[in-house]
């Protein structure tokens, strides 16, 4: 089934890189943490994907640095998918994959962006199956 939408922005809303982890000449493996959530504007046809990606030192012990970004989309008829009496806005599964792909793809760019030229700058989100995320469609979802 075809969904008809359109990314309306990207903005960079936090991150942070907590100091120079690496030595000179050291190779590093990097752990990542990826949270999304999904916010909604249901009168104005918007979600807001939120994509928090946190990277760590191999052992995850040592929280090296993370950026938050939120990719917005307005699609096409949005109220038809929210529940009124649960208030709750069900998407279909395949449409919520597209945008985590897209919002997540987009955060893999502004990562490489932000940590260009520091500790964190050999830091790349690997490609990760979107269909994966664990989804709670009751949650982060504001009316």
């Amino acid at each position: 089934m075809a969904y008809s939408f359109q990314i309306t922005g990207i903005e960079l809303l936090d991150f942070c890189l907590n100091g120079n982890h690496q030595k000179q000449g050291e190779k590093v493996t990097y752990q990542f943490e990826i949270n999304i959530e999904h916010w909604h504007y249901i009168e104005s046809g918007i979600v807001f994907v939120i994509c928090k990606v946190s990277i760590y030192n191999e052992r995850k012990d040592l929280l090296l640095g993370n950026l938050k970004s939120s990719c917005d989309f307005k699609i096409e008829k949005l109220v038809t998918y929210f529940d009124e009496k649960a208030k709750v806005l069900q998407l279909p599964d395949q449409l919520v994959v597209t945008l985590n792909s897209l919002s997540v793809s987009t955060t893999r760019g502004l990562i490489a962006s932000q940590f260009r030229g520091t500790s964190l700058h050999d830091a790349v989100l690997p490609v990760i199956d979107p269909s994966k995320f664990v989804f709670n469609k009751n949650a982060c979802l504001k009316p």
